[in-house]
């Protein structure tokens, strides 16, 4: 499903874990919903494709979201905390 602001407002929560949705329109973006409501946008770049935390949605746009994730580790340096996030996101 290609991602779209209308459509990510109306993704619910899981009753249990996360569950992720992937974007058509750029490979390796997603938003994670989290149980309780929170969620988030998320890259798998490079080979080993751990999942990087770009950012909460409402806090960074979906276009923003989507600009930083066509970068290597979501356009985020190590060492920095992504957009309403308070930790610190590690790429190897």
């Amino acid at each position: 499903m290609k991602l779209t602001d209308l459509g990510i407002k109306a993704l619910k929560a899981p009753e249990t874990g996360a569950i992720i949705y992937g974007d058509d329109a750029l490979t390796g973006f997603w938003v994670r919903v989290s149980l309780g409501g929170p969620k988030a946008f998320v890259v798998t770049p490079g080979k080993l494709r751990r999942a990087e935390t770009i950012g909460r949605v409402g806090v960074i746009s979906l276009a923003d979201a989507r600009r930083r994730g066509e970068t290597p580790a979501g356009g985020i340096h190590p060492g920095q905390a992504g957009p309403g996030l308070d930790h610190v996101v590690r790429c190897s």
